[in-house]
């Protein structure tokens, strides 16, 4: 080899030592940190996933009462289950809107005895860790907060609810 190639290999294999420098590692925001949504509120249960374009709305029905231990349940017998078109923008809204429920629980103002409503909250961030939270007696779960009253207004837009 001559001076002039060993000189141009030497150049090269610098420049592309010191000059070069590893692509920055992908950062992963939190959307891309979950793989399914549970919302459960009055008869209904919607399951969303982050990587289909489908939720799972399912409704209970004909909830019948049992006794376990000391406690009265009441179970529902009959389940309906129907597959709903999802919008991305959708999907990133109400993980956004759960994740702030979840992940700052608070205490609602009123205690409601007589509808003893609920809303429970699931986001399964792989099949080892799921984050939850469950509000019970409330009266309507849809006007606890700023993230309940847009997540039902964007239910009602897509599940049709009243």
């Amino acid at each position: 080899m001559s001076i002039s190639k060993i000189h141009i290999f030497l150049t090269v294999t610098l420049v592309t030592f010191f000059g070069c420098k590893n692509a920055p590692e992908k950062i992963i925001s939190d959307q891309d940190k979950w793989n399914r949504l549970t919302i459960g509120f009055k008869n209904l249960e919607v399951v969303v996933s982050n990587l289909d374009t489908c939720a799972i709305v399912r409704t209970y029905s004909n909830y019948k009462k049992t006794i376990e231990g000391h406690t009265t349940v009441y179970a529902p017998s009959e389940m309906k289950e129907k597959i709903i078109k999802i919008k991305s923008s959708d999907k990133d809204s109400i993980y956004r809107w759960t994740k702030e429920l979840v992940s700052k629980p608070f205490k609602p103002k009123i205690f409601c005895h007589d509808y003893v409503g609920k809303l429970f909250l699931d986001i399964e961030i792989d099949e080892q860790v799921t984050q939850s939270c469950r509000y019970r007696s409330i009266c309507e779960w849809s006007t606890i907060n700023a993230e309940t009253l847009k997540l039902h207004k964007l239910f009602k837009d897509i599940l049709k609810l009243e």
